[in-house]
């Protein structure tokens, strides 16, 4: 028995160029880069912002 995918659309995605995972945003890789430079400053061992209630 043939395994048949709910979506009848990802065979086909799977035979174009280009197929897989998508690309991330400009925005989503900005956000990544903050969060890599912020964790690389906390386990530096700079001062973390506190806030103030």
């Amino acid at each position: 028995m043939q395994f048949k995918p709910r979506n009848p659309i990802v065979p086909a995605m799977a035979q174009r160029r280009g197929a897989g995972a998508h690309k991330k945003t400009a925005k989503a890789r900005r956000q990544d880069e903050k969060r890599a430079l912020r964790r690389a400053r906390d386990e530096a061992g700079f001062v973390q912002h506190m806030r103030v209630c």
